[in-house]
């Protein structure tokens, strides 16, 4: 009897810890306000890998600034590899407090958001092409202007354009969305699997393939070519 009750209490005991342990993971206590700038210039590409509130502007000069709870922001990595700037925590934990990152920039030729992130884009214009790259139930709102988009959206995520292009082409997986009947191109290829939805505005021509239970939806009256199967639609809206 008495080998069990130590047994218990030993238990006991080693759940505590665990418990306690798992409480420390987290960013414990009220709110505390920090703000950070970041000095770092010369950059046209954007990644960033966790559940930031994301604001990128046009601007002649650069800025990086970061607002949130002062643990969060001391666990920043902000750094640069070859264009790209790269936003990232030093390490995991259960973040409580959002964090905001607010970037300006004078062009932006590529983003690689994940990690839930939610993200605003707006008063760029250009003649070159612009990629993004979207996953992990990241949302996304992109205003401005670019000749042709290239886009993977993956992991239930979503991207709404606003704007207008000259050619779309989009890779769309894991029930994610594209919102683009207010960015009316000339061309469109579109490939939509595993529950996907996509929304285009398209001129001249559109290419579709739909799979999965996947649905694109267009306006306009381009020439369609399109393979579909698994209970999917392309059709005009």
């Amino acid at each position: 009897m008495l080998k069990q009750t130590k047994s218990l209490s030993a238990l006991i005991l080693l759940l505590v810890v665990i418990t306690f342990s798992a409480c420390e993971t987290e960013d414990p206590g009220p709110l505390q306000v920090y703000e950070k700038e970041f000095s770092l210039i010369d950059f046209d590409r954007l990644e960033m890998g966790s559940a930031f509130n994301i604001q990128v502007v046009q601007s002649a000069n650069f800025s990086i600034h970061a607002k949130g709870d002062r643990r969060n922001i001391d666990d920043l990595k902000v750094f640069k590899s070859g264009s790209t700037l790269i936003v990232k925590f030093d390490e995991y934990t259960n973040r409580i407090h959002e964090t905001y990152i607010t970037i300006a920039m004078p062009s932006l030729e590529a983003i690689n958001f994940s990690g839930a992130s939610t993200s605003t884009i707006k008063g760029f214009g250009s003649d070159e092409n612009l990629d993004v790259y979207l996953s992990g139930a990241s949302v996304c709102q992109l205003i401005g202007d670019y000749r042709e988009i290239d886009l993977i959206l993956s992991g239930a995520s979503s991207l709404l354009l606003n704007g207008q292009g000259y050619e779309i082409s989009a890779e769309i997986s894991g029930a994610s969305l594209l919102t683009a009947f207010d960015y009316p191109v000339q061309q469109a290829s579109v490939s939509l699997s595993g529950g996907s939805i996509g929304k285009v505005s398209v001129a001249d021509e559109l290419i579709a393939v739909a799979t999965g239970a996947s649905s694109l939806l267009y306006h306009g009256n381009p020439a369609v070519t399109s393979n579909v199967s698994g209970a999917s639609i392309v059709q005009q809206d």
